[in-house]
């Protein structure tokens, strides 16, 4: 049964997952940023990796995303 976004549940919640995923990722740079103004090196370059491997994450999903979207059409 379609929800009120006209999507199935299931589908609404990938979304909803990538969006956090999204917001995370810029939250890790804001945070990085700050770890740079205060001379963190180390902080700040762990933050950036983690922030990396979310954009590899989310790159990953969404071409397995289109792979699936595309065997359905």
């Amino acid at each position: 049964m379609p929800c009120r976004y006209g999507v199935l549940p299931a589908e609404r919640l990938k979304t909803e997952f990538v969006e956090a995923d999204i917001e995370m990722g810029f939250r890790l740079v804001d945070m990085a940023e700050s770890e740079w103004k205060d001379g963190r090196e180390a902080d700040r370059s762990r933050l950036l990796h983690d922030a990396e491997g979310i954009c590899q994450d989310l790159g990953r999903r969404v071409r397995r995303f289109d792979a699936t979207r595309g065997q359905l059409f």
